[in-house]
């Protein structure tokens, strides 16, 4: 499910090169590379090579989502702003609807930077955030606190607070209330980091 070249470089243990080259056709990968690429993808090796065979497991429709280059600080609040390539994640329809959704409207994918919500949001990893969901409850999500973009667990807390938790214990929980909440906004809530959760 919306693998990058990355990830199956990752995957395979061939260099992001051989990857990029196999994808663009000007490479067939070996035997043992092929069949773990087919495997990540959920596809046969002749249709990996060839179009041919049985197709992705999955005869849902790919829904694309471009991967923003705004980064979310899963750490001090820090923002990068960098180029990600123009890659997209994909997710299926059947996916989509493990998540919850039928659509990918209102859906936004960037990535984490920093550790603070290791490991379930480890350092660079992508996220997809639910703009349409913005309602707090317990769980994680997107916020901004002035010009910062952070990703943290939230909770309601006492009258109309926020408590704001990190999944790596190394950094103390945060509270926001009174005037500290007229530059809070929640921008959605986190709904996959990589693997769902």
């Amino acid at each position: 499910m919306g693998l990058s070249q990355a990830d199956l470089a990752r995957i395979t243990g061939e260099p992001r090169a051989k990857i990029s080259a196999y994808a663009n056709g000007e490479r067939f990968p070996q035997a043992d590379t092929a069949i773990a690429i087919a495997d990540a993808l959920g596809v046969s090796v002749p249709y990996l090579i060839l179009g041919r065979g049985d197709g992705p497991r999955s005869l849902s429709r790919m829904n694309d989502i471009p991967l923003s280059e705004l980064r979310f600080s899963a750490g001090h609040g820090w923002v990068d702003v960098g180029e990600i390539e123009g890659r997209v994640i994909g997710f299926s329809d059947d996916e989509l609807r493990a998540l919850g959704r039928t659509s990918i409207h209102g859906l936004k994918a960037f990535r984490a930077k920093g550790d603070s919500m290791t490991p379930t949001i480890p350092d660079g990893a992508p996220v997809l955030v639910d703009e349409l969901d913005t309602q707090l409850n317990e769980g994680i999500y997107a916020f901004r606190v002035g010009e910062h973009l952070r990703i943290k667990r939230l909770r309601p807390v006492g009258v109309g607070g926020i408590e704001a938790r990190s999944d790596n214990d190394h950094y103390p929980p945060e509270v926001f209330q009174g005037a500290d909440l007229e530059h809070f906004k929640i921008l959605g809530r986190v709904i996959w980091a990589g693997v769902q959760f």
